[in-house]
Parts: structure tokens; sequence; C-alpha cells
């Protein structure tokens, strides 16, 4: 469970920097 939530935890740090490094891109 703990693991679980470690990893879901990864993927959204994740998908925010790249979802700040495209904006930062179309800007």
């Amino acid at each position: 469970m703990v693991t679980t939530n470690r990893f879901c935890s990864y993927w959204y740090w994740r998908i925010g920097i790249v979802a700040s490094v495209k904006k930062t891109i179309i800007i």
C-alpha cells in the first residue's frame, strides 16, 4: 500500500514537471 502511494506520488510529481516545461515552451 505504501509502495503504491509512493509510486503514484512519483508519477504525479513527474507529470507536474512535464506540464510545467511544456507550458514554458508554449509561452
